[in-house]
Order: C-alpha cells, then structure tokens, then sequence
C-alpha cells in the first residue's frame, strides 16, 4: 500500500537537531506517510542518525548523496516520493504531532491544491532557542483562497508565505516544477510557481511548523552574497508573474522595486567591490523599471521619488534616504536577510 504523504527531509549538517526533527514527524497522528531523509553528503554524523531511524521503522528511506544543495535534495526526494501528498522539513525544523492531519483533512474538505498552516519562527543564538509570539493568524481558523488571492497575499508574506515547508502539495503539481540548484532563496523561486499551478489553496491559521533561525551572534552583519541572491529571487517572481499573470504584474512589480531599492541603499553602504558590482546591476536593473515604475499606481509616492534618483545618481539617491532615515529617527540597516 502506498503513503498518502511523501514528507521529504534534506539533511546537511543538522546533527544537533536532526532526532528532534526526525521523531516528530514519526509522531504524526496521520500515520500512512512515508519520511524520505535526503544525505546531501553531509560531514557531520547526520547521515549516521538517519540510518539508524531507517533501520528502526519501515516508513523512513534514506538517500545518501554528493552535496549540491538544499534544492538538490528536494528534487532528489520529489522524484523518489511515492505519496499523492507530498511535504517538506528542514532537518533542523520539527511539526507539531497532528499536522499532517490538519492538513490533509483540509485538503479533502475544501477540494484544495494545497493546505497552509502557520509556522512559527524560532530564533537560535548561542544555543538559546526563542520562540516569537503569537499574533492573529494562529486563531484556528479557516481561509480559502484562488490561486490569485493567494499570490497576491504572497507579497505580503504572512498569511500566505514564500516559506515550503509549512504547506502540503499535491504530488502533481511538481510536473515541470524543481526546485533552483546554486540559490539561496530556492523558496521564492518555487512556492509562486506551486501557488500558480493550484486552482484552490486552504490556509489553517493553527501553528504547526516550528522554523528554526540560526542567528550566531552575526544578526548585524551585512551579507553581500545574501542580498544579492535575495535581489535575484525577487526579481525572477515578478518576471514570472509578468509573463503568466499580467493582470498581478503591477504589484509584484511593485515590491520588487520597493525591496531592490532597500538593497541597494544596505549594498551601497557596505562600500566594496562586491557590494559595488551588486550595486550598478541593481540600478541599471530598477533603470528598466523607471517609465512604468512611474506610472504604477501600487508604487508608493516615495519609492517613486527614490527611484528617479536611483536614476538620476545612486549616490544622490544614498544620501537623501539616509537623511530622511535620520529624520524620521529610524535605522538605516533597511532590510535583514
């Protein structure tokens, strides 16, 4: 008899967390689920771990693999998942014990594509784990959305999220669809294509995901290659979303230039070569966009005043947000990815 749900597990160097993940997922009260743990070539004793589990209950298959990725991996385990449902955790993350439960009986009663619950963020620094509170989208209720509520709820990133593993799937709409190798932000790349695809999506507002965020006592510290990869992630949406969705263009659009101006003014400050050739491919980029930005009527009025001196000079554009940064009594440190 094959699972219902494939719940696939990329693991690379997660020895610390990785029995926490693993047992609770066993401990789902939907049992018919089968645990794919991908060995992307991990260093650690992480693989070893995985093996074990492997050895003491049949549901669990384990793939070992060369490293090439936490997308590598997914791909890997979509391919070998046998679940008409399939599902994703971080092998640092863990879920709560009925949340396959929750979901599939979601999917089943609202005809859905694919069931959302809540997740919560849980910092890690220093071993200390912190968990952030909780707010009105953990009620325990139902929301039903279209593919195009969903995506436009999207760009906020709340209600609906750019995050894989607090949702379930069906299997099928991962025909054409994998997961970026060599990127950093593989979900905002994917999840719009999987919302895209599905003709219903149901959200569970019940917190069922636990992400956990390895902070390391670095929070503050500017990472050029991350912004970048985040400018590229973001711009790929909304060019997806232009050429399948024209009539959501105009927003996604819009965010797209709201977060690379952000960018770009934490890139310029860092003042180096790196951060300086990300800097001139962001502008010459959001130059593209100056005509239509303009026009756009999702564009807030400053954004537009900051993107005609992004335009005009970036040094120009630089120094007038840092002063209305001051003004306004805010930090200048824009956007933490």
């Amino acid at each position: 008899m094959n699972p219902d749900i494939s719940v696939i597990v990329p693991i690379y160097k997660v020895e610390a967390h990785v029995r926490k993940c693993i047992e609770s997922i066993l401990a789902q009260s939907f049992t018919n689920i089968e645990i794919i743990l991908v060995d992307d070539g991990s260093p650690d004793n992480s693989g070893d771990i995985c093996d074990e589990y492997a050895r003491k209950d049949p549901r669990v298959r384990v793939i070992h693999k060369e490293n090439r990725g936490v997308s590598s991996a997914r791909n890997v385990g979509v391919d070998m998942a046998c679940g008409r449902y399939i599902g994703f955790v971080d092998g640092d993350d863990w879920v709560e014990p009925d949340m396959y439960l929750t979901l599939h009986e979601a999917m089943r009663e609202y005809d859905a594509d694919i069931a959302h619950c809540t997740h919560r963020n849980v910092k890690l620094t220093d071993s200390i784990q912190c968990a952030e509170p909780e707010n009105s989208n953990c009620d325990g209720g139902i929301q039903v959305y279209s593919r195009e509520e969903a995506l436009l709820e999207l760009l906020n990133n709340i209600k609906i999220t750019n995050l894989s593993g607090d949702k379930l799937y069906k299997a099928e709409l991962f025909d054409g669809i994998i997961y970026p190798e060599g990127q950093t932000y593989e979900d905002w790349y994917t999840v719009p294509k999987l919302l895209a695809c599905a003709k219903r999506i149901v959200k569970v507002r019940k917190i069922q995901y636990y992400y956990l965020r390895h902070l390391n006592g670095i929070t503050g510290t500017l990472n050029i290659s991350k912004r970048y990869d985040f400018f590229c992630a973001v711009r790929e949406r909304a060019r997806f979303i232009k050429v399948n969705y024209p009539q959501l263009a105009a927003p996604y659009a819009a965010d797209f230039i709201k977060i690379s101006l952000m960018l770009c003014y934490d890139l310029k400050k860092a003042d180096s070569i790196n951060s300086n050739v990300c800097v001139k491919e962001i502008q010459d980029c959001l130059r593209e966009y100056l005509p239509a930005g303009l026009l756009n009527k999702e564009l807030p009025l400053h954004c537009k005043g900051y993107l005609i001196l992004l335009g005009l000079n970036m040094n120009l554009y630089a120094a007038c947000k840092t002063v209305i940064q001051k003004i306004r009594g805010g930090s200048t440190n824009v956007i933490s990815v």
